[in-house]
């Protein structure tokens, strides 16, 4: 019986946490000024953010190899043969 009344105290104190924390979200609603815009930082969208990296990036490798050719051959790489442990800088 004691068992029990330990198991509904700790119930409740979860019962009683998860709603306090979880009761926090649904009062963080978007609000608007008096003109209905929208009174956020900024309007953009989250694909104008993955755009946005996506163009630098490919802006900072152009920038890197503005001079180089395209690939003429493949190159094939086999780690177990072309990888000499005594000569690497690794730890």
């Amino acid at each position: 019986m004691r068992n029990t009344k330990f198991q509904r105290v700790a119930s409740f104190l979860l019962v009683l946490c998860l709603l306090i924390c979880g009761g926090t979200f649904g009062v963080s609603a978007q609000q608007t000024d008096e003109a209905g815009k929208n009174s956020s930082v900024t309007d953009k969208t989250i694909a104008d953010y993955k755009e946005e990296l996506d163009s630098i990036s490919y802006s900072k490798y152009i920038k890197n190899f503005v001079g180089m050719s395209d690939a003429t051959e493949t190159i094939i790489v086999d780690p177990l043969a072309d990888l000499d442990m005594d000569q690497t800088t690794l730890d």
